[in-house]
């Protein structure tokens, strides 16, 4: 056998055993984009945006239905950014978390904004201890 034939056997073997051979050539999924809740006070009550878009107060573009659009679309596991403005009563968080729960949305981290400083801080959850005016000193 000549050594164009050896060559072209072992490329034909080669690309035979691949056809055979599992990989997973495909690219990785790139991650969503998160999903922005923006609420916020006007006119002495609260508003939502999601994705910039005003989120109304009708059956079909509630927060409750746009939210569970994004679970159907995305799943559980999908993150959610809220931002609330500061001038939002702190039980709307207890509010949204609980839309979100009926949505299936269980990836969420909170944010309170500060317009007139433009900050903005994380709000992290702990476990809830009992309540006293008393509390332990941080060791």
């Amino acid at each position: 056998m000549s050594k164009v034939g050896v060559k072209r056997a072992a490329l034909c073997c080669a690309t035979l055993a691949s056809l055979f051979v599992h990989t997973d050539a495909s690219p990785r999924a790139i991650p969503a984009k998160p999903t922005i809740v923006m609420v916020e006070r006007a006119g002495g009550h609260t508003v939502y945006k999601v994705d910039s878009k005003p989120v109304g107060r009708g059956p079909a573009d509630d927060i409750l239905h746009v939210l569970n659009g994004v679970s159907h679309q995305n799943g559980a596991d999908h993150p959610v950014l809220v931002y609330l403005d500061s001038r939002v009563p702190i039980e709307e968080i207890w509010n949204l978390a609980g839309i979100a729960g009926k949505a299936q949305l269980n990836n969420l981290r909170y944010f309170v904004f500060f317009r007139e400083s433009q900050t903005t801080t994380e709000i992290k959850w702990t476990p809830p201890t009992p309540f006293t005016t008393n509390p332990v000193p941080n060791e």
